[in-house]
């Protein structure tokens, strides 16, 4: 995967002024913080198969990648504003190519962990996914480990520096692709013949970043739930309704109560496109499933 190893070392550094802050890249500043592993319960979507499926999924954990990837996609395009998710997503994808189940969770146990008295990176992970990612990828990677464990900031240094890439949220993995060996040694199976090409994007633009590709499943996790203005979520829709199949199906996953229920009842009443069914999940999201008409 390429990218400018520079310019994402300056991006883990974040100065306290909004105004004078040149490496902004999301509404976040310099970063946004990666969510850990996914917040909802992707068995719940009871999905069969999607091989030979074309997948849209935001990247965020790259949860919702490797949950396509275990019901056997292998063509997948994963978008996200935050630029770091795609680097997260590609070290998580070479720890699986890589690492028995155990050694996996292990891992990432001790990237969750901000107290860390070693580099992770040297000791723990660089011998086992070298082979998998870019020799820039191990740079940043280490460049990362040493800021966030940091004793003394550069004396040079006048802003803030935010202690780790992740969302700390719990350590419970039953939501995941990976919940249980079984299904991560399926995963691991599947895995190698995976493509994901990741996307710089945000919702707004990503018609416009896949061009004239047409996808059999979107994914949009926790994302249009903050999409407030209901003209915008619309306009948001109507271009889902464009890039998908005729037999598409996109999720829409809230964790908000009734966040994006709101916009989809006005939406459903302007517009003729979809035929919409929702479940409440078990933790206590809901999950909205749109079809074509």
């Amino acid at each position: 995967m390429d990218f400018d190893l520079n310019t994402y070392k300056k991006m883990i550094y974040h100065t306290q002024d909004e105004e004078k802050n040149e490496n902004n890249t999301t509404p976040f500043y310099s970063f946004d913080e990666i969510y850990f592993k996914t917040n909802e319960n992707l068995h719940e979507y009871e999905i069969d198969s999607l091989k030979g499926k074309k997948v849209l999924t935001v990247t965020s954990s790259a949860d919702h990648a490797l949950y396509a990837i275990l019901k056997g996609a292998t063509n997948i395009y994963s978008f996200d504003i935050n630029r770091f998710t795609k680097l997260y997503s590609n070290l998580k994808v070479s720890m699986i190519k890589a690492l028995e189940y155990q050694d996996f969770i292990t891992t990432l146990m001790k990237l969750k962990n901000d107290n860390k008295e070693d580099n992770v990176f040297e000791r723990y992970i660089i011998d086992k996914v070298k082979n998998y990612l870019s020799y820039d990828e191990i740079l940043f990677w280490i460049e990362c480990d040493k800021y966030f464990s940091a004793i003394k900031l550069p004396d040079n240094f006048s802003g803030a520096v935010n202690k780790s890439l992740f969302i700390y949220d719990d350590c419970d993995f039953r939501y995941t692709p990976y919940n249980n060996s079984r299904n991560y040694y399926k995963l691991k199976q599947n895995i190698f013949d995976a493509n994901i090409k990741y996307l710089d994007s945000d919702i707004d633009s990503l018609s416009k970043k896949v061009k004239n590709e047409k996808f059999d499943n979107i994914f949009l996790s926790n994302i249009m739930s903050y999409v407030f203005d209901k003209e915008k979520f619309n306009c948001i829709l109507k271009d889902m309704h464009e890039i998908l199949n005729n037999d598409g199906i996109i999720y829409m996953f809230d964790l908000i109560k009734n966040a994006t229920f709101n916009n989809l009842y006005n939406f459903k009443n302007k517009n003729d496109l979809f035929n919409m069914t929702n479940k409440h999940t078990k933790n206590e999201g809901n999950l909205y499933i749109l079809k074509n008409k």
